[in-house]
């Protein structure tokens, strides 16, 4: 059974059903369990909860980082699409004593998270509010082109007196240009751990461990799926920055105007969309707004702004679009793009 499936299933366990003693009294409004059949039903359910769950492996851990950042809002189609696009890796490396096993890799072609589980030495408790990489974490291709930087993770400690915590990188590849890891075999660095307590006002930092934990990761092709809703450049007009004003010393101010240019490509991830731009000769940042993805049935997804340079900007959601699901793109000034 697809645990999946399960989870949203279990949402349907009707509480009145669970707690009536005398299902007699609900006869004419639906058909009932007898009460020895529900309880069985239940501890059936909840035996193959537990065993769907641990076959889930590391996705249970992505879902997870989903779930926390729109609570009670993923839909039974979101939550098949990042289980579809989770794989297990399993791969321990380690050093110093300090193993970290990279659990599991989700990526919608372009952005990317890695599940690991870190297991100190006996004796070393993992009790901190966070941890981070000492000298940084970078992605490379298999001909050694840097792919991404990691930009941030998460911390789940479900016993802060053992020596084994769980970490959620996320890495976005915003500064490479609609480079994907799609298709591509690549490797995984990362130089070092330190501890971090947060105290009053203040941080505590504290040398976990020095070393270098290294993962080879292949992204298969059909990971990367997207939709370009610019075939030919279209013609715009918005606010760009055409020069600065210094204001004091060590501050300057924009200088804006219209600006009729043209957007030569916008395209969408499921987990975030990038406008590339042209106003005159010279390179010039200019302000769309926000993005949003307008579904078929109506709904609008905002997209964010995330990472801009004087000819492109990166978007960014908080949970999977659905891509065949979309309708159209929206900006903010009206300018609407049909998915084709």
């Amino acid at each position: 059974m697809n645990a999946m499936y399960l989870l949203k299933a279990l949402e349907f366990l009707d509480e009145d059903l669970i707690l009536s003693g005398n299902v007699e009294q609900e006869e004419t409004r639906r058909r009932l369990l007898s009460r020895p059949m529900l309880i069985a039903a239940i501890i059936a359910a909840g035996i193959l909860l537990i065993t769907a769950c641990t076959a889930m492996g590391g996705t249970a851990r992505v879902l997870q980082y989903f779930s926390d950042a729109a609570p009670g809002e993923l839909s039974a189609q979101q939550v098949e699409y990042i289980s579809a696009n989770t794989m297990d890796v399993n791969k321990s490396v380690t050093v110093n004593g300090f193993t970290m096993t990279l659990r599991s890799v989700f990526s919608d072609g372009r952005d990317i998270l890695l599940q690991f589980d870190l297991t100190a030495p006996v004796g070393v408790v993992l009790d901190a509010d966070n941890y981070k990489d000492r000298n940084g974490a970078i992605l490379e291709s298999d001909g050694g082109m840097p792919l991404g930087l990691a930009m941030q993770w998460q911390l789940q400690d479900d016993d802060r007196t053992d020596n084994k915590i769980s970490l959620l990188y996320s890495i976005e590849s915003a500064w490479n240009r609609g480079e994907t890891f799609a298709d591509q075999n690549c490797r995984f660095y990362i130089y070092g751990l330190d501890a971090v307590w947060h105290e009053q006002m203040m941080n505590r930092e504290e040398a976990l461990t020095e070393g270098c934990w290294s993962y080879d990761i292949h992204f298969p092709k059909e990971c990367n799926r997207s939709i370009s809703f610019v075939q030919e450049p279209v013609t715009v007009c918005q606010t760009v920055t055409v020069g600065y004003e210094r204001l004091t010393e060590n501050t300057l101010n924009p200088i804006t105007e219209q600006m009729e240019g043209q957007i030569t490509s916008l395209n969408l991830w499921a987990l975030g969309a990038e406008i590339s731009f042209r106003f005159g000769e010279v390179l010039r940042n200019a302000e769309f707004g926000d993005v949003y993805a307008v579904m078929k049935n109506g709904e609008k997804i905002r997209l964010q702004k995330s990472f801009d340079m004087p000819d492109f900007i990166t978007y960014k959601v908080t949970t999977p679009i659905l891509l065949d699901q979309v309708d159209h793109l929206l900006l903010e000034d009206g300018t609407v793009f049909p998915a084709p």
